[in-house]
């Protein structure tokens, strides 16, 4: 495997954590406190992020990363519209992908 190619499994799971949180993320939810200006701004965001993931670009995993560190975008997200218990879950799920995923970037 040539060492800039990330592997598919694990692309697929980080999409997959991605598009649960803009499940979570609905046309009415709160973002006062939060980094967006409003729900559709989080949408945007995540399909270009999934746009490039789908095409083996690794560019976008620093700006994910971000947004999942504690306090950062999608904790409050989730915690201003009531899924911050589903948060966890998916912080948790992609600190192990991007740990995995860092062995080949």
């Amino acid at each position: 495997m040539p060492e800039n190619k990330l592997p598919v499994n694990l692309l697929n799971d980080l999409i997959g954590i991605l598009k649960t949180v803009k499940a979570n993320v609905g046309n009415e939810s709160d973002c006062t406190w939060s980094y967006y200006q409003s729900p559709q701004e989080v949408h945007t965001e995540i399909d270009k992020y999934i746009a490039e993931l789908e095409r083996g670009n690794p560019g976008p995993l620093s700006e994910i990363r971000i947004h999942f560190a504690p306090a950062s975008g999608y904790q409050e997200l989730s915690m201003q519209n009531n899924w911050s218990e589903k948060y966890l879950e998916l912080a948790e799920r992609f600190d192990m992908i991007e740990s995995q995923l860092s062995k080949f970037s």
